[in-house]
């Protein structure tokens, strides 16, 4: 105890229980489970062990609410079991708190998982989808490997851990083996949290963007996924440029049929197709873009216009090889092999039209009326102003 100025005494909470805390924050501490568990831990490391993998355990479980719906409005995601049930220290209760976390997590991560193995899924979900499934393995083969050590039996207490023949597991341990499994695992909740409702190149440009964070290691995570999820989108690309074809049942590629004008008689340059601007990536600059567009446009006018598919089907398997292999990561590369693919089928149009179309005489014709090469402007007026002249 201390004096005021005054000399009144000004009473502290006694500090006469473990370690110095307070008489009234130790009581608490009690009362909240600081005293002896009534489980061996042995029973907490496999309880914890099922509930990281989604599996509702003794002493652990998950609130059905939050896991389906928005778990900052459905209250708390794990659920242990209350201390009247389940005597355990407070530091204990904590940790299982923390790992059974991981969980709930990969319940979503899960969730999102087999949403995307619906038949009417597009391509680039399935893909994201599949490079989800990949990180579940890696996490898979941890739950393994400490299931394994689970054999391994546990100290006594007091007895000397140097003396325990392998490795074993306590709660503390799994809470170091777990670590870089809960960073990973709370990147993918909030990526496919992030990726919801979204398609085709916006939904790329999604994880596009997770991947251009300042975390190294979740921007490592982006970038593994956005590699598988570009080889369905990078495929379209390719048909596109090389073919003319746009085989895009789920709607994901950023050109699409245009809509303005269905008619048999429409312009095939100008009414056909277009880009649409939400579903392009924003690593396919508007440049890049246009030049795809292009070059399907021209292939597709060789084809029905021209009635040249013969010359699309003998250039197009050879010509796309050299794109078979592209992806992400190698955009330099696609702008290379997308001009020169559009050059080339400009180069075959140009023949076309000049040949069959007769281009050069059409552009003759413009070029005399326009300059008055033909004198039937002179003509036309000199027939309009014989009458008015007579009258002189």
């Amino acid at each position: 105890s201390s004096r005021q100025t005054d000399g009144s005494k000004v009473q502290r909470p006694s500090t006469t229980q473990q370690g110095g805390m307070p008489a009234v924050a130790h009581q608490q501490y009690t009362a909240a489970g600081s005293d002896v568990s009534t489980v061996k831990q042995l029973e907490l490391v496999r309880d914890i062990l099922r509930a990281v993998q989604g599996l509702t355990g003794r002493y652990c479980s998950f609130n059905p609410a939050s896991t389906a719906g928005n778990p900052a409005t459905s209250g708390p995601g794990v659920l242990i079991a209350p201390h009247d049930q389940l005597k355990l220290q407070l530091g204990y209760r904590t940790l299982m708190h923390e790992l059974g976390e991981l969980g709930f997590l990969y319940r979503r991560v899960l969730a999102a998982i087999q949403s995307g193995r619906s038949p009417h899924t597009g391509s680039v979900r399935q893909a994201l989808c599949a490079a989800l499934g990949e990180e579940v393995t890696d996490f898979y083969r941890l739950m393994a490997v400490l299931e394994a050590q689970l054999a391994t039996p546990q100290p006594t207490p007091g007895a000397d851990e140097t003396d325990v023949a392998g490795s074993y597991l306590s709660l503390r341990r799994l809470q170091l083996w777990l670590a870089e499994p809960m960073r990973r695992m709370r990147f993918l909740a909030v990526l496919v949290d992030g990726c919801a409702n979204r398609v085709g190149g916006d939904l790329a440009g999604r994880v596009w963007a997770a991947s251009k964070i300042g975390d190294p290691l979740a921007s490592s995570y982006a970038t593994r996924i956005l590699h598988q999820m570009c080889v369905p989108l990078f495929d379209m690309i390719r048909r596109w440029v090389f073919e003319g074809v746009l085989e895009d049942p789920a709607c994901e590629f950023f050109i699409v049929p245009s809509s303005t004008n269905t008619s048999s008689n429409r312009d095939l340059w100008r009414d056909a197709y277009r880009i649409e601007p939400a579903k392009l990536p924003p690593f396919i600059n508007a440049e890049l873009a246009a030049t795809i567009l292009r070059a399907g446009k021209s292939i597709n006018f060789l084809r029905d216009a021209c009635n040249d598919a013969r010359w699309v089907q003998e250039w197009a398997p050879g010509a796309s090889e050299a794109a078979a292999e592209l992806g992400y990561g190698q955009l330099p590369v696609l702008e290379r092999v997308v001009s020169s693919a559009g050059q080339r089928v400009d180069a075959r149009l140009m023949a076309v039209l000049q040949s069959s179309g007769e281009l050069d005489k059409h552009c003759q014709a413009v070029r005399r009326y326009l300059l008055l090469g033909q004198g039937d402007f002179v003509v036309a007026l000199l027939d309009c102003l014989g009458p008015e002249l007579n009258k002189l």
